[in-house]
């Protein structure tokens, strides 16, 4: 038996797009009003062809996440570079262990960036190329939902003793990872995503 969601790991695809615009916009790398261009659907980067599922030209940064363009969010990614990616996933919980307590927890994969390839900020930008837990990418969605914030999670709420329930002594202290405004216009983005016309 084991917890698939603590010990089971995957490529988590489409679902760290939001992670990546929202890295890029609390940088003041692009702003929400910004466009990209999506190449018509396919782009050679690193020695390695990246296709979109439709061939979109211009695209705003609203659009990016509500079609779910791996091109532009690649493009992102790279404007981020290697070290500023890589210390963004980090901090948000992916490559390392979240703290459970459960045994066999896993941590992930998530290179090194001197271990990266010409093309791996582009593929990581939308999930390929690394891996992580069911229990790592809800921590991370956490803190769009929390304005920012990320917190370690734990399975041990309280503790049962001879003098009745006490807290478990396991307190998670809040970290901030993005500022309140690129999380609040990335939320907006991710909606668009199951709106007319969206990927989801």
């Amino acid at each position: 038996r084991r917890n698939r969601a603590i010990v089971d790991v995957f490529e988590p695809g489409s679902t760290m797009k939001p992670f990546i615009v929202a890295a890029a916009l609390d940088e003041g790398a692009y702003t929400a009003q910004d466009e990209l261009f999506c190449e018509d659907g396919q782009w050679r980067v690193g020695g390695h062809t990246i296709r979109d599922h439709d061939p979109y030209g211009w695209l705003n940064m609203l659009d990016i996440i509500k079609h779910s363009s791996n091109i532009c969010s690649a493009k992102i990614g790279q404007t981020l570079g290697n070290e500023k990616l890589y210390q963004v996933l980090t901090n948000l919980g992916f490559g390392r262990r979240t703290g459970t307590e459960f045994p066999g927890e896993a941590k992930g994969m998530l290179a090194a960036p001197e271990l990266w390839s010409g093309s791996s900020s582009a593929t990581i930008s939308f999930g390929h190329g690394m891996a992580a837990s069911l229990v790592q990418l809800a921590a991370a969605y956490r803190v769009l939902a929390k304005g920012g914030l990320y917190r370690a999670p734990t399975l041990i709420h309280s503790v049962e003793g001879p003098d009745g329930i006490e807290p478990s002594g396991r307190t998670r202290k809040d970290t901030r990872i993005f500022g309140a405004d690129a999380v609040d216009h990335t939320v907006r983005m991710m909606e668009a995503v199951v709106g007319e016309g969206g990927t989801g």
